[in-house]
């Protein structure tokens, strides 16, 4: 009996990856072992509605890849949109074969590509749920994540309180500037690292429910090497109550791996120090 046929790979199964879900074989992704019949072609059909309500999600810029048996690397093979029902029909896919498909439209919050087998069927169905709501359930998973550097932070007996990592937790832990001895001034900085290069639509950020240093203007920067920055949002936020959820999204979604968070103005020029409790990414 075959590694394949052991897992029984062929049973289908609902997967969740990021914040889509697509009907997808169970079982490892490793095709090129497979016992199965030699190259065929098979129609594909990917159906889009949103997570929230269900409703079919037309004229979805989609991307789509392919990883056929014997080769090493996915490869681009098309590029469109859902028709008016949410449906995309590609016809004469080489099978068996590993699909990837990829939502590349800013309208929505992003997520990672959803990773599938085509094996010896005549035809497959790829159901995908999208976000479209930008709240903080919608955010990109962090684990793993880390805080490179800050600009600064206000030290304490408690190794955990005020560091930079805790604007990665979605929690009421805080990063909080220098104000022992005045305050650090402006600008104040963050670096995040994402460990691997992900295609981002925008960014969200909250501060600490008062009005405790609120951030009058802030930027995002992204970089493939933190080394050479590209600024992405430039904007200001009103003077509300810093607990509220903001979003930033991109006029065109970026690949980066590194994201630079700086506050450049405060709302009060007094309080020089600021708080963030989480920015999450797209």
């Amino acid at each position: 009996m075959t590694r394949f046929k052991q897992k029984n790979l062929l049973m289908w199964a609902i997967v969740s990856i990021g914040q889509l879900l697509i009907m997808a074989c169970s079982g490892d992704l490793d095709i090129d072992s497979y016992g199965g019949p030699e190259e065929t072609e098979a129609d594909v059909t990917i159906s889009v509605r949103g997570r929230t309500n269900g409703e079919p999600l037309s004229n979805v810029n989609l991307n789509v890849y392919e990883k056929p048996r014997g080769q090493e690397d996915f490869s681009l093979i098309y590029e469109g949109q859902t028709n008016e029902a949410g449906i995309l029909v590609l016809e004469g896919v080489t099978v068996p074969n590993i699909l990837q498909v990829e939502v590349d439209d800013t309208r929505f919050p992003g997520g990672s590509p959803l990773t599938t087998k085509v094996l010896g069927q005549k035809s497959a169905a790829i159901d995908m749920e999208v976000s479209t709501r930008w709240d903080r359930e919608s955010v990109m998973n962090t684990d793993g994540w880390d805080v490179l550097g800050v600009s600064s932070y206000h030290q304490t007996t408690n190794p955990t309180q005020n560091i930079g990592a805790n604007v990665l937790q979605n929690n009421t832990q805080i990063w909080h500037t220098n104000y022992a001895g005045g305050a650090t001034p402006y600008p104040h900085w963050l670096i995040i690292d994402m460990k691997t290069e992900r295609f981002v639509n925008g960014f969200g950020m909250t501060q600490r429910a008062s009005n405790n240093g609120p951030i009058k203007r802030l930027e995002f920067h992204v970089s493939t090497d933190n080394e050479h920055w590209e600024k992405v949002i430039d904007t200001e936020i009103p003077l509300t109550n810093p607990g509220i959820w903001h979003t930033f999204q991109l006029e065109s979604r970026v690949r980066a791996r590194y994201i630079k968070f700086i506050a450049t103005e405060p709302h009060i020029v007094a309080n020089q120090f600021i708080n963030v409790e989480q920015i999450g990414v797209y």
